[in-house]
């Protein structure tokens, strides 16, 4: 995975292929949380294989797309035709993919520049809900260039992340546990686990923002008027159960 989907932390890829390629191992990576929010070359990256969702950078769900390098093949997914060069066979989705490839080249214009724009108004944001609440910390690097700009997650101690994801839908905010692939799921995130936190006072208050391309520094001001209340809220009622 380029871009883990709850912390944000982008992966050091390169070496991991470099690596792989040592010893005669292909390489895929899961691009789909990183493309359409930080630049991304597949030939700095070396890898054989990437993929990629176009719902991630506003094109149509249900759409991705994957890389393979001259020379690399793979088994077909769905055997019976030739058609998407022989790896799927079935009509092919002609106006999801133009929609794809659009939407991307849109997401690539002016990215230098809304990463920065982004980057600094999550900054803002999680420094807000730091100084505003006890007993929470920030999951994940620190801003610079290992993380993605558009992903805030925190761990707050003695709180349910299910009830103040519940509390921030009722205030207006939408947030998640987690990975939204896991939703449902009553168990610590795998990723904050991964981290080190062990203790389940810590590790069952995750809970994850993500910011969209036209947030605000009006939406930052609004955000830190209602997240660090609802954390607030939260933990007097978990403490209670």
């Amino acid at each position: 995975m380029l871009a883990n989907n709850e912390v944000g932390s982008i992966q050091n890829i390169e070496e991991l292929a470099r690596i792989a390629h040592e010893f005669g191992v292909p390489f895929h990576t899961d691009a789909v949380q990183a493309v359409g929010h930080i630049p991304v070359s597949i030939k700095a990256l070396g890898v054989d294989a990437l993929s990629l969702s176009a719902h991630k950078f506003h094109g149509p769900r249900g759409t991705g797309a994957l890389y393979l390098k001259d020379g690399f093949s793979i088994p077909p997914l769905i055997a019976g035709g030739a058609q998407e060069r022989g790896l799927r066979a079935g009509t092919e989705n002609l106006a999801g993919a133009a929609g794809l490839a659009a939407a991307l080249q849109e997401s690539c214009e002016g990215l230098a520049e809304r990463v920065a724009r982004i980057g600094a108004l999550r900054d803002a944001f999680t420094d807000g809900v730091l100084a505003s609440c006890e007993n929470v910390l920030p999951t994940g690097p620190r801003g610079g260039a290992r993380r993605l700009p558009s992903i805030a997650s925190f761990i707050c101690r003695d709180v349910d992340s299910e009830l103040l994801v519940m509390l921030l839908d009722r205030a207006g905010v939408a947030a998640a546990a987690g990975s939204v692939c896991s939703t449902g799921s009553t168990a610590p995130s795998h990723v904050i686990s991964a981290l080190g936190v062990s203790d389940p006072a810590w590790a069952h208050g995750s809970v994850r923002f993500s910011l969209a391309d036209d947030v605000t520094e009006a939406d930052i001001e609004l955000l830190l008027e209602r997240v660090p209340a609802c954390i607030r809220r939260a933990r007097a009622i978990s403490c209670m159960r």
